[in-house]
């Protein structure tokens, strides 16, 4: 049984009902948003994968005979690694958190509607502030992955049609 402080008056149940449902939309966003984080995720994978693919298809390494050339195809080529083992670590399972617990369900010993309705609002703002921590984490890997993946793209694209 959920346990609230006495010191403050019960909030009304319409506005308990009001701010869950607003709680619910917002975790619905935050759900939809996560997986667009996943699916771009997997798409810059799957672009790094074919790139490489499209790199090195004919056994050619394309390793440039100069110095400078050496230079920026260790560059171009570390920079397009270090995006793809970015992207992979963040395609690592990620603990998502849901407003309702099972083991919560088989339990539920409200006194009255208000105290049920307190209990739902805090259980969606735990989960908010977890689930936003793992979308950020998500958002932030998959954003510092982008300019190197791109960068060195070019760089070796370069290099292998002008280059070497």
């Amino acid at each position: 049984m959920v346990k609230r402080k006495q010191t403050q008056p019960p909030i009304p149940d319409e506005v308990l009902k009001l701010s869950i449902e607003e709680l619910r939309r917002t975790s619905d966003w935050l759900s939809a948003g996560y997986n667009n984080v996943k699916t771009k995720t997997l798409t810059y994978l799957g672009g790094s994968l074919a790139l490489l693919t499209y790199l090195y298809s004919g056994g050619d390494l394309f390793f440039p005979d100069e110095m400078y050339g050496r230079i920026f195809y260790v560059m171009g080529l570390g920079s397009v690694l270090c995006a793809i083992v970015m992207l992979f670590l963040s395609m690592l399972p990620r603990r998502w958190e849901f407003s309702t617990d099972s083991d919560d369900l088989d339990d539920m010993n409200f006194d009255d509607v208000n105290h049920y309705l307190q209990y739902v609002k805090n259980n969606y703002m735990i989960s908010y502030k977890r689930n936003i921590a793992t979308y950020e984490k998500n958002h932030r890997v998959l954003s510092l992955s982008f300019f190197p993946l791109v960068i060195g793209a070019i760089i070796l694209v370069v290099l292998k049609i002008f280059g070497a």
